[in-house]
């Protein structure tokens, strides 16, 4: 078994070395007969949209030509870890000028293909746009929850109320709240994993679309197929973030063209709604949760790598604006 192993691996090694030469050898024999370069094929061969962006990020990280590798740096200012409120995308202005010293770069005429600079600009600015949401997401997340906090707090007794808005909650620390779902008398340990990002996704989903949210309560409370909601939530939030991070669902993002931090939550929000369709049409119990969990995850990713990938959350309450 380990021999068949130690094979299997040098054979993949043995692949990539040869496509790795291979390749680079095969892209300039195309631009050399063809007289177009990568980017410029990519252009013309795709449509605007997320399947043109995703091929044109990829060309240009793998790019050797420092024309072409400065134009995702060129939109992305703030380092990870730095002060996101000075984390601010580059003008249309600039990444124009950019897209622009490419065409240069790589000799392509703007008279006779008008449209290579502008898909180059759209193209970087879409990638910086999402790799700011990565970054932003996870600040919220790493910000955790505390109950000196009043702002917290508030938060907390908003989410509360917006859920159960004729009941009344007898105090902090109450067993009322395993009603809607948490594990034990303060939710403060439940959002351990996710921070304040996954009190943020609940409070969006109860204010937002509360006639969807007390529906999925009210199925949640089932008491053979029921789920514990605050806490699927949360775990539906951090599979949406762990994904969000490793960049599957950058083509729901480039072809919606909105890059918000409102916008994940309503990404967040369709998941969490359809997760609470999938698990009834599983007819499952909470001891399967995991397992229920995983195959919707298959599902989702599935559908993520769509060309034309588009989540869509309901409408919007308009009580809440």
């Amino acid at each position: 078994m380990v021999k068949r192993w130690l094979l299997a691996v040098a054979i993949q090694s043995l692949l990539d070395l040869l496509l790795s030469l291979v390749w680079p050898m095969f892209k300039w024999l195309l631009t050399k007969f063809s007289g177009r370069c990568e980017l410029l094929r990519v252009v013309l061969r795709y449509p605007s949209g997320a399947e043109r962006i995703c091929k044109l990020e990829l060309a240009i990280r793998a790019s050797g030509c420092p024309a072409v590798r400065a134009l995702l740096p060129a939109v992305q200012p703030a380092q990870q870890g730095g002060d996101l409120r000075k984390d601010e995308l580059i003008s249309a202005a600039q990444a124009a000028e950019a897209a622009s010293a490419v065409a240069a770069a790589k000799r392509v005429e703007p008279g006779v293909y008008p449209q290579f600079e502008s898909a180059l600009a759209e193209a970087a600015i879409a990638v910086a746009s999402h790799d700011r949401l990565c970054r932003r997401a996870d600040a919220v997340r790493r910000v955790a929850f505390s109950s000196d906090c009043a702002e917290h707090e508030a938060k907390l007794a908003k989410l509360w109320t917006a859920l159960c808005p004729r009941q009344p909650l007898s105090g902090r620390i109450s067993k009322q709240w395993g009603d809607i779902g948490f594990q034990g008398d303060d939710p403060q340990t439940d959002f351990r994993g996710m921070g304040m990002l996954g009190l943020e996704q609940l409070l969006f989903l109860a204010s937002r679309y509360p006639s969807q949210a007390a529906a999925v309560l009210s199925q949640s409370q089932h008491p053979v197929s029921g789920f514990p909601f605050a806490v699927a939530g949360i775990n539906i939030g951090h599979l949406v973030w762990r994904l969000l991070a490793a960049r599957k669902f950058r083509k729901h993002f480039y072809n919606l063209g909105s890059y918000e931090l409102d916008d994940l939550h309503r990404l967040f929000c369709c998941l969490f709604l359809r997760f609470a369709d999938f698990w009834q049409r599983q007819g499952a119990s909470v001891m399967e949760f995991n397992s229920v969990k995983a195959k919707f995850k298959r599902l989702i990713k599935t559908e993520a790598a769509r060309s034309d990938c588009l989540f869509r959350a309901p409408e919007e309450s308009s009580e809440t604006g």
